[in-house]
């Protein structure tokens, strides 16, 4: 994302969710309040691992 740069607890939500998965999690759930950036970490996480392989899937759910 051209000009983004997270904020560190969006930084820390995509490590968090990195070492997850590396460790072999499979269905992960992220919780943070209303004007965070959870979308923006999705993002960030999307581009990264599409990046390296763009075979996976990848659900995101938004309850409104």
């Amino acid at each position: 994302m051209q000009g983004y740069k997270p904020r560190y607890y969006q930084a820390e939500a995509v490590r968090a969710a990195s070492k997850y998965l590396k460790d072999g999690g499979s269905a992960g759930l992220a919780v943070l309040p209303t004007g965070t950036g959870k979308s923006h970490i999705i993002a960030d996480l999307v581009q990264t691992y599409f990046r390296h392989n763009n075979t996976i899937r990848i659900l995101m759910v938004d309850a409104c």
